[in-house]
């Protein structure tokens, strides 16, 4: 038979149905984890490989976000394959630069040239072929053979045909007169003849 003073000794060493109360039963473990399904979760090891809230400060919130392309944003922008058909900075260096640019015409340097309408005014090749060329003006005289020849200003030195005309009626006059002349001295030549004989023998007697 057990004494009270061996009660209180089993008291002492073993748990009562009271004490048991506190402990979990069978039944209480189901609701905690197993050394296994402990597995599937992060040590403090493995914590270490993640995001503290402290270095979450320096990351995107929501709010954020907002300010940022969704997927459906960036349908609007290009992708790689879209960069395929623009140049590259290799492709670049086969065109103008800048600097090289300044060697060519501007718009304002355009307006002292002619537009294709002015160009309208002016001859084509096609017309240019009616006109003569450095080839053909060989067969012509140059200014400086033309000073061989005579002048509008030196022309008026010389006689036209209506000043030879007039000459011509003239000199056709003059032998007229002269015919007639001719004619009298002829009719009177014996009488001419005689008188001269008749003054010789004066002489001769003074």
């Amino acid at each position: 038979m057990l004494t009270k003073k061996d009660i209180l000794l089993l008291k002492e060493a073993f748990l009562t149905k009271e004490d048991a109360k506190n402990f979990l039963t069978k039944e209480d473990a189901k609701n905690f984890l197993t050394k296994e399904d402990a597995k599937n979760f992060l040590t403090k090891e493995d914590a270490k490989n993640f995001l503290t809230k402290e270095d979450a400060k320096n990351f995107l919130t929501k709010e954020d976000a907002k300010n940022f392309l969704t997927k459906e944003d960036a349908k609007n922008f290009f992708t790689k394959e879209d960069a395929k058909n623009f140049l590259t900075k290799e492709d670049a260096k086969n065109f103008l630069t800048k600097e090289d640019a300044k060697n060519f015409l501007t718009k304002e340097d355009a307006k002292n040239f002619l537009t294709k309408e002015d160009a309208k005014n002016f001859l084509t090749k096609e017309d240019a072929k009616n006109f003569f060329t450095k080839e053909d003006a060989k067969n012509f005289l140059t200014k400086e053979d033309a000073k061989n020849f005579l002048t509008k200003e030196d022309a008026k030195n010389f006689s036209t045909k209506d000043d030879v005309a007039t000459f011509k009626d003239e000199i056709m006059f003059q032998v007229l007169a002269m015919r007639d002349e001719l004619a009298i001295v002829i009719g009177y030549r014996s009488l001419i003849e005689d008188h001269e004989i008749r003054i010789e023998k004066l002489e001769e007697q003074v």
